[in-house]
């Protein structure tokens, strides 16, 4: 595996490509998963925007060294894991606003008459006025979709950093189908599951580790809670752990005690679409293309636009949402080196959902299921 330096060296080279291309003098960079992409250094917890008076952004410029912008509370973490030697450091209890020390910075680098790319949907209003009123020369440009795209294809270091985040999501699971019995609340199995996954590396979840039982296992999106389970009960599951900064998704069904013929078939033909669009997705066709071949296949079998209100499949990586995002309209090319979470869904309007939903990485022919290991089944627990 590359050292750190080595991996964002590169990202940094190709990343001065672009902003020659768009004619940028230099990226100003706030999200911690573009500066942990650039840098190395990923915040404990993601201060800004909550915390607008203690900024410490990564600056690249088209040319030169990069270097930290940061509050001299945050100097030692940041000494210990970027690779970017250059660090420019102010006491956040010494001055009025972080913006002045920055301005002050910009204007001794030449960077505060130039076009600087930011990430717009990071960026608060606040810290934007601030910057353009001590920078009146300085031109704020748009460049998350340009940042986001640079992240599209991962390399094989990061390939295999997701597939270790999968490998303890995959623990949860299984804890998951030992754990799960009546008389245990949602988030009794949860804790459970999130505890072992813990243990065996995770750092944090993407998104709350989700245990919906029976009623519950109809809603999308829910917080696991005090909900009873009950023999019998259909359990909709999605967990989706961190480690080492990568993440994964995977959703799973199953039923406590024995299902019903009517889930049965169910799960049946939901199966039966997953591996049909599987055996469909190869590089060269367009994300919209996914999405529309999907949803003909759930037409096919009697569930219309009424029932097919869930996203067919997402990219990720660092960020819970990454290109590919299948989805109508969307024109981003799939190409080999791209990681999604594939989860075609829809809803019987008689008991609700299910959701199967695998890892998927694009190859040079088709695709690679990463979370093969985990039974994509209606199990019976």
């Amino acid at each position: 595996m590359a050292t750190k330096q080595e991996r964002c060296s590169k990202r940094i080279e190709r990343i001065r490509a672009k902003m020659a291309e768009e004619g940028m003098d230099a990226l100003m960079l706030f999200s911690p998963i573009n500066m942990f992409y650039y840098s190395g250094y990923y915040p404990h917890r993601p201060i800004y925007p909550t915390d607008v008076f203690r900024l410490f952004p990564v600056i690249i410029p088209r040319t030169g060294e990069p270097f930290h912008i940061m509050a001299r509370n945050v100097q030692r973490m940041i000494k210990e894991d970027s690779w970017i030697p250059k660090q420019l450091v102010y006491d956040e209890f010494l001055i009025r606003n972080a913006e002045e020390f920055i301005a002050e910075v910009f204007r001794k680098e030449g960077l505060s008459a130039g076009k600087i790319g930011i990430e717009e949907d990071v960026l608060v209003l606040f810290t934007m006025e601030n910057l353009k009123r001590l920078m009146p020369d300085i031109t704020l440009v748009h460049a998350s979709d340009m940042l986001l795209k640079a992240r599209d294809i991962k390399d094989a270091d990061e390939i295999a950093l997701i597939q270790g985040a999968i490998d303890v999501t995959i623990i949860g699971y299984e804890t998951a189908f030992r754990e799960l019995k009546p008389g245990r609340t949602e988030r009794q199995v949860a804790a459970m599951c999130e505890y072992e996954m813990r243990k065996a590396g995770a750092e944090w979840f993407i998104e709350e580790s989700q245990v919906l039982a029976g009623e519950r296992s109809k809603l999308v999106r829910a917080r696991s809670s005090d909900n009873v389970i009950k023999k019998g009960d259909l359990i909709l599951m999605d967990m989706a752990a961190v480690v080492n900064s990568y993440g994964s998704d995977i959703s799973r069904t199953v039923v406590v005690g024995k299902a019903t013929d009517q889930q049965k078939d169910f799960a049946k033909m939901m199966l039966g679409v997953f591996d049909e669009t599987l055996a469909y997705i190869k590089p060269g066709i367009f994300a919209w293309e996914v999405d529309k071949f999907v949803r003909e296949q759930f037409q096919r079998h009697g569930y219309g636009p009424e029932c097919q209100a869930h996203l067919i499949g997402h990219g990720f990586g660092l960020d819970f949402h990454e290109n590919p995002i299948l989805k109508p309209n969307s024109n981003v090319e799939i190409r080999p080196g791209m990681v999604f979470a594939l989860e075609p869904a829809v809803a019987d309007p008689k008991f609700g959902t299910m959701r199967f939903e695998d890892n998927v990485l694009v190859t040079e022919t088709g695709t690679k299921v990463l979370s093969a290991k985990l039974p994509r089944e209606l199990l019976e627990l």
